[in-house]
């Protein structure tokens, strides 16, 4: 994926020979390239991403045809708009300008002295050096998550990321639930799929570098696949996991009121671990994002050392005491209304009502399906030994679903 950089982080670090004329907005989408509009026919070749220069003889004096022009713009998400005033007589229309406010659009203005090629090619070395070197951290972020790195490999990475013998990690990981791509179509028939990607990650980069600018964070890597977001949050202290908390729940909650999709997305969160120990920490949150649908908790974001319980569990997931446990479900196995009911059941802390009411069902239909769970497995919830034995063997059932 292109480095995800917002027009506003760009002209942080040129600076353009452009005027903002209809501030105050925030120009926070990300930018792909950079083009000279010659007809303000848009719809045949905008792609989205673009930061359009033009000319105010392209550009139009009519006024309602501005309007629709920049809803154009807007709808197929261009970023910003900048006009040369070649002709004293042009102006913007009030209207237009509003309009412009109003959904954040930028409108800037070209000194008549300069050409767009002076634009263009500072826009576009910071897009290239920036493309660079995410290629670079992306691969650094791969190389991390998967190996084992050493104090003299350490040496010949500290220029890519801010990492020393002294650096703490956690690591994020984020991705539709594990069953989403086998329930739902083949992503081809999911336009927005892509898209909704690129957005959480979008969100979750202007967040993190909001992070490092307070120095809650040193630095962060991020690599991404089909279905997932890894990120290596970087420190030289142990992250503080109630201010990151608060900034990845702000971030799903913006994704979610952003998205017109059914993606629903978990986030796994590792302990701080030793930089030498990322792959430990990477192994942590995958496995937090993956039990997260079966333990359903309050917060989409699920940190690993309240999960950790269940990871000692999956280990033993194939040795003989497991099969013992499974064992014992062995009877209603295959009647998954019965099983979800089991799940629902200790999910909720063995809580009547708040299991009904997950189940949308009435409390007296729990009881009677777990009486007839106690039927077929000869297994009494009520007694602590057969509960720990039920438990136990649902989540094994459970855990075998994510292998």
């Amino acid at each position: 994926m292109d480095k995800v950089i917002t027009l506003n982080q760009l002209m942080s670090q040129v600076k353009l020979p452009i005027e903002l004329i209809n501030a105050p907005v925030e120009f926070n989408n990300a930018i792909k390239s950079i083009t000279i509009m010659e007809s303000p026919e848009v719809k045949k070749w905008l792609q989205g991403g673009e930061f359009i220069l033009t000319s105010s003889k392209t550009f139009t004096t009519d006024f309602e045809t501005q309007v629709q022009l920049l809803k154009d713009l807007v709808t197929l998400k261009a970023v910003g708009l900048a006009v040369k005033i070649s002709n004293n007589h042009f102006y913007f229309s009030e209207t237009a300008l509003a309009y412009a406010k109003k959904e954040n659009f930028p409108i800037f203005t070209i000194p008549d002295n300069v050409t767009y090629l002076t634009i263009m090619d500072q826009v576009n070395y910071i897009l290239f050096t920036e493309r660079e070197t995410t290629f670079l951290k992306e691969n650094l972020a791969k190389y991390l998550l998967t190996t084992q790195i050493k104090s003299a490999s350490l040496k010949q990475l500290e220029h890519l990321a801010k990492l020393s013998d002294h650096t703490k990690v956690t690591v994020l990981h984020v991705g539709p639930n594990i069953d989403w791509f086998q329930t739902s179509p083949m992503i081809s028939q999911k336009p927005n799929y892509w898209k909704n990607i690129q957005q959480l990650l979008l969100l979750l980069i202007q967040r993190l570098d909001n992070l490092v600018e307070k120095n809650q964070l040193t630095d962060y890597l991020y690599t991404n696949d089909i279905n997932s977001i890894s990120i290596i949050l970087i420190s030289e202290n142990k992250t503080d996991k109630k201010e990151l908390l608060s900034a990845v729940e702000n971030v799903n909650q913006n994704y979610l009121s952003a998205i017109k999709d059914d993606l629903i997305v978990y986030y796994g969160l590792s302990d701080n671990v030793s930089v030498y120990n990322i792959v430990e920490g990477y192994r942590q949150a995958t496995f937090a994002h993956k039990i997260n649908q079966f333990i359903c908790a309050d917060s989409p974001i699920l940190i690993y050392s309240t999960v950790e319980f269940y990871d000692v569990m999956n280990s033993l997931s194939d040795t003989e005491i497991a099969n013992h446990l499974m064992n014992h479900l062995k009877p209603i196995a295959d009647n998954k209304l019965l099983m979800a009911t089991l799940q629902t059941f200790f999910r909720n802390n063995e809580q009547l009502m708040k299991t009904s009411e997950e189940l949308f069902i009435h409390i007296n239909t729990l009881r009677y399906r777990l009486k007839k769970i106690k039927v077929l497995t000869g297994l009494d919830y009520n007694n602590t030994s057969d509960k720990l034995k039920m438990f136990l063997g649902i989540v094994h059932f459970e855990l075998n679903k994510m292998k």
